[in-house]
């Protein structure tokens, strides 16, 4: 089972991105180390953000509960979603490599010489 990250916050402050999206600020008192390594393996990940001033009524769960996390994408290009999405496999497993740019590089070389591949063979 998953857990759950639940930090009291309040939110600070908010801009608005050229994608017409939004990039929100929150603060919160110091977190446990518990809290900072969960914050740490969702980085890169979509998620549910679920504020309320105050405690959350039933039917405000049930809501947040049937929230899919179908993230759109808007704005990024293909290349950035492909990054984003090796991403999230190396977070997974990592196949050994400790720094992020080698694991791409390694997939994307393997890409690569796929296409170039399958070219070779509608010759």
């Amino acid at each position: 089972m998953e857990r759950l990250l639940l930090i009291p916050a309040y939110l600070d402050s908010y801009r608005s991105l050229k994608d017409k999206t939004l990039k929100l600020v929150f603060e919160t008192n110091e977190p446990t180390p518990e809290q900072i390594q969960m914050i740490q393996t969702c980085i890169q990940y979509p998620g549910v953000l679920a504020f309320n001033k105050d405690v959350f009524k039933k039917e405000q769960l049930e809501t947040v509960n049937n929230i899919k996390t179908d993230f759109d994408e808007v704005g990024k290009s293909k290349a950035q979603i492909l990054r984003n999405q090796l991403f999230g496999l190396w977070k997974l497993d990592s196949k050994g490599y400790e720094v992020f740019d080698d694991y791409y590089n390694y997939w994307m070389s393997k890409f690569t010489a796929h296409i170039v591949k399958i070219k070779e063979d509608l010759k």
